[in-house]
């Protein structure tokens, strides 16, 4: 990786408009040193649309504006250009290796890569995104030696549609997710 060439990150989710966007959305926000770049697609997008307003709230309850964003669908060009994948469930990296069976060994669901990284380190590199390279190829190694207690451990469950409560339980889960990382490549 050059330096002038940021990391890139893919999220995905369902419809891209409720969890997969909190993930690009704090990931671009914690990270943002200009090596890393995390966008979002949906295996079932609903396309051009705005982030779920639950979801656009509690961004905005922490400072983060989300009004720009529109979902989009996963495609395998996406996929190509990426240098990490995080699915939001299994079913969501699975999808994106079989569209793009090239990312394999990039891809995790983002629970997993929680739960591999303290296995994983130390992560060297002078800029975030040299350390999620760094990170993204130890995870690979280490993947094996850190299972699941149970496989949907590695699932963030879809909140579309449920009461504000879950919304909040679920962006707590994301949010939790991401300072995890952020403490380790930051």
């Amino acid at each position: 990786m050059t330096t002038s060439s940021p990391f890139r990150v893919l999220v995905v989710c369902t419809g891209n408009i409720s969890r997969s966007p909190v993930v690009e959305h704090l990931l671009n926000n914690d990270l943002a040193d200009g090596s890393l770049v995390a966008a979002s697609a949906g295996t079932q997008a609903v396309v051009e649309a705005p982030i779920d307003p639950p979801m656009g709230d509690l961004l905005t309850g922490i400072g983060i504006d989300s009004s720009q964003f529109r979902a989009r669908q996963l495609r395998s060009y996406l996929l190509s250009e990426v240098d990490l994948v995080l699915g939001l469930t299994r079913e969501h990296r699975s999808a994106a290796v079989q569209l793009e069976p090239s990312v394999v060994r990039k891809s995790f669901t983002l629970r997993e890569f929680v739960r591999i990284l303290p296995n994983a380190g130390p992560f060297f590199g002078k800029t975030i995104g040299e350390r999620m390279q760094s990170a993204t190829e130890a995870a690979a190694l280490a993947r094996m030696r850190v299972p699941p207690t149970h496989p949907s451990d590695d699932d963030v469950m879809d909140p579309y549609g449920a009461p504000i409560q879950v919304y909040r339980r679920v962006f707590a889960e994301i949010y939790d997710a991401v300072t995890a990382i952020t403490k380790v490549v930051a």
